[in-house]
């Protein structure tokens, strides 16, 4: 679960530090890369919330989110707390339309 919540948090700080904030894109040559603060901030944000919380347990059954949770590369970046390659992984920028990714960062936006 822990690293599901971290696929989104990066996800979602990907897509509200974007320059175009909630618009999707490769965010892989961001500008602006999130900083520890803000993955925190975001965690905490959405671990206090229980609609945020079962938002993410639904995604533990999406079978996109199933694979990248395998891939290893998406693995050893989540190990090893490293969000600047989770955000340049082309499977962490295939999720970016996802309908739950784009809800999650909305209310998390408001």
């Amino acid at each position: 679960m822990l690293n599901l919540l971290t696929v989104v948090v990066a996800i979602t700080v990907g897509l509200l530090t974007a320059p175009l904030a909630g618009a999707a894109q490769d965010y892989s040559n961001a500008p602006t890369v999130p900083d520890q603060k803000q993955v925190e901030t975001l965690e905490d944000r959405i671990l206090s919330q229980p609609e945020m919380m079962d938002a993410i347990r639904a995604l533990q059954s999406d079978p996109e989110f199933q694979d990248l949770l395998k891939d290893p590369e998406v693995t050893r970046a989540l190990e090893s707390g490293n969000t600047d390659a989770l955000l340049a992984n082309p499977k962490i920028n295939s999720l970016v339309n996802h309908p739950a990714v784009q809800d999650i960062t909305r209310k998390l936006s408001q």
